[in-house]
């Protein structure tokens, strides 16, 4: 009997992230931002929600996760997108796995939007950490494809220096990430 209150208990505690990811269209700046802190501290367990909301189309309009970004278009205009549930939910995914990176290195990250799903399907059996390294082993692999194609760039040294800043801290005994 004890063994079912617990349970139960359990049920009835564990956060609804589905419920917090539709806080993020408050126009309540703190509430937004508040959900999506708790879906980043989650971590593994908000995963599942993360990626079945990646396709939602549902605007954002309170200006907290990004402000209008523009989209060049296949003709080299730019047009103005407003950032959606299922942006915001990559960009958690990506914060999550891949950490935040300054802007000069972004380009490095592994994880886009069109990969992530099936990326993230095919370790779903394995812990948000070696995710994490899987990421940064996949950045660093696909680096040194785009330097052999193209050629070695200026910025090259500085993103591998970074993305092997990011494997020392993942693999570090003194650093604790989730």
């Amino acid at each position: 009997m004890l063994t079912i209150c617990v349970l139960v208990a359990a049920l009835l505690s564990a956060p609804d992230y589905n419920a917090l990811i539709n806080q993020w269209l408050s126009d309540d700046q703190t509430l937004a931002g508040t959900a999506y802190k708790e879906i980043l501290a989650a971590g593994a367990d908000a995963i599942p929600a993360l990626v079945n909301r990646l396709d939602d189309p549902t605007e954002i309009h309170n200006g907290i996760f990004q402000a209008p970004l523009f989209r060049r278009l296949p003709n080299g205009e730019e047009e103005l997108v407003t950032p959606t549930v299922g942006d915001t939910a990559f960009t958690a995914l990506r914060v999550m796995i891949e950490g935040r990176r300054v802007k000069s290195v972004q380009g490095t990250y592994f994880l886009t939007k069109e990969n992530a799903r099936e990326w993230i399907k095919a370790l779903a059996n394995t812990s948000l950490r070696d995710m994490q390294l899987r990421a940064v082993s996949d950045s660093i692999k696909r680096q040194m494809v785009e330097i052999k194609v193209r050629g070695w760039q200026p910025n090259d040294q500085h993103n591998l220096h970074c993305l092997s800043s990011r494997l020392e801290e993942l693999t570090s005994p003194e650093k604790s990430l989730p």
